[in-house]
C-alpha cells in the first residue's frame, strides 16, 4: 500500500523525478570527501583524455590517489579521530613527501610532478601512515620497531587500496632494503607481516597501540613503556602463530595495557553449551579488569559443506553471542567486523571479530 502511494506520486511528478535523484546522488558524493575526491579524479581524467593537459593529468592523479588511500585508511579500525579532512596534494619540483598537517586538519603532502606516479602514490601513503598513526607512543619506540610498524602499515594500506603497481614499487625500492637492514628491523617486519597475514596487525595490535597513545602520560620512562609494547607484540604473536589444538595465553596485563582475547573456535563446544562458556569468559576479563575484550568467531572450515543442518544451527548460535554478551555485562561494544585470515595450509578464511571496552580502559 505505501509503495504504491509512493509511486502514484511518482509517476505524477514524473519531470521532478530525475532531477531530485541526481540531488540526492550528489548528496551523496559530497557527503564524504572520499567520494568527492573519486568524482573529481574521474571529471579531470576525462578532461585530460580530451584536451591532453598536463595539469588536468596532475589533478587526476592528486585527486585518485587521495580517494583510494581515504578509502583503505578509514576501512582501518584504529584512529578515527586522527584522520585529516582532507589530504592535498602540492606539486613541487624535488618534492620528497614531506607533509604539513593544518588547523583545520588538512594534511598537505609535497610531491614532485616529474617522479613516477607508483612513487607519489607511496610517499603519499607513508605521509598519511606518519601523521594518523601510532600518535602518542612514537616517542618511545626504537627505531627499528617503529620503522617495521610504518612498513607494514605502509604495505597493508596500499594493498587495501588496491593499487598493485604502487604495491610492487614499494615492496622492491622501499619494503625489502630497509626491512632487512638490520638484523633487529627484519625480525620486527617479520613478526608484523605474521600478524597482518593473520589480520590482528590493524584490527588488533593498532588498536591497541593507539589507545596506549591517548591515555599515555607524558612523563612515563620510554624504556617501561618500550617493554610493555614488545609484550604486547609477542603475546599477540604468540596468539597469531598458536597451532591447532594447542594452548597460548589469552591474557595480557601490564601497567597501561590490560586485554583479554576468546577464541570461538570448536565447533562441538558451540553446539553443546551455546553461548554460555564465551559469556562467563568475558565476565573473568572484566573482574580481572581488563580495558578491552577482544572475541574471535573462528571459520568453520568444511563444516558447511559437510553438515549443512550443524552448520547453521552453530551460525544461529553465534548471531546471538553478542548480544548475549552486552545483556549480561558491564561493556560497551566498540565495533564487529569480518576479515580474511590466511592459515597455515595457504587456505584463506574468515573470520569474525567484535571488539568490548569496559570502564577499565585506561591506565591504572
Amino acid at each position: 500500500m505505501f509503495w504504491s502511494a509512493v509511486l502514484d506520486v511518482l509517476l505524477s511528478n514524473a519531470k521532478w523525478v530525475l532531477p531530485l535523484l541526481v540531488c540526492v546522488w550528489l548528496l551523496f558524493v559530497l557527503w564524504s570527501e572520499e567520494r568527492t575526491n573519486k568524482l573529481r579524479a574521474v571529471m579531470f581524467k576525462l578532461t585530460h583524455r580530451l584536451s591532453h593537459s598536463t595539469r588536468a593529468e596532475k589533478r587526476f592523479i592528486q585527486y585518485d590517489i587521495a580517494s583510494r588511500l581515504g578509502h583503505a585508511r578509514k576501512a582501518m579500525p584504529f584512529g578515527k579521530a586522527a584522520l585529516p579532512r582532507s589530504v592535498r596534494v602540492k606539486w613541487v619540483e624535488g618534492g620528497d613527501g614531506k607533509s604539513v598537517k593544518l588547523g583545520d586538519g588538512d594534511l598537505i603532502v609535497r610531491l614532485d610532478p616529474m617522479s613516477e606516479q607508483e612513487k607519489n602514490i607511496v610517499l603519499l601513503a607513508e605521509a598519511l601512515v606518519k601523521r594518523m598513526s601510532l600518535v602518542g607512543v612514537r616517542h618511545v619506540m626504537s627505531g627499528p620497531l617503529e620503522s617495521a610498524l610504518d612498513l607494514n602499515l605502509v604495505r597493508a594500506l596500499l594493498e587495501k587500496a588496491g593499487n598493485r603497481e604502487a604495491l610492487d614499487w614499494f615492496l622492491k625500492q622501499d619494503y625489502h632494503p630497509r626491512s632487512s637492514s638490520n638484523p633487529e628491523s627484519k625480525e620486527w617486519t617479520e613478526k608484523l607481516h605474521g600478524l597482518d597475514r593473520k589480520g590482528l596487525f590493524t584490527r588488533l595490535l593498532l588498536v591497541e597501540l593507539n589507545a596506549l597513545g591517548r591515555c599515555l602520560p607524558s612523563i612515563e620512562g620510554p624504556l617501561y613503556i618500550r617493554s610493555e609494547i614488545h609484550g604486547l607484540i609477542n603475546f599477540i604473536h604468540g596468539i597469531a602463530s598458536k597451532p591447532v589444538g594447542a594452548d597460548v595465553p589469552l591474557h595480557y596485563a601490564s601497567r597501561h595495557v590490560r586485554i583479554g582475547v576468546v577464541l570461538v573456535g570448536k565447533s562441538w563446544k558451540v553446539a553443546v553449551k551455546g553461548t554460555v562458556p564465551y559469556v562467563r569468559m568475558v565476565a573473568k576479563y572484566v573482574r580481572k579488569q581488563v580495558g578491552a575484550v577482544y572475541v574471535f568467531e573462528l571459520p568453520r572450515g568444511r563444516l558447511g559443506y559437510e553438515n549443512p543442518a550443524l552448520y547453521q544451527r552453530i551460525q544461529d548460535t553465534l548471531d546471538a553471542l553478542p548480544q548475549d554478551i552486552e545483556a549480561g555485562l558491564e561493556i560497551t561494544k566498540d565495533f564487529s567486523l569480518s576479515f580474511d585470515s590466511w592459515q597455515e595450509s595457504g587456505d584463506r578464511e574468515t573470520v569474525r571479530l567484535h571488539r568490548y571496552v569496559t570502564e577499565f580502559s585506561g591506565p591504572k
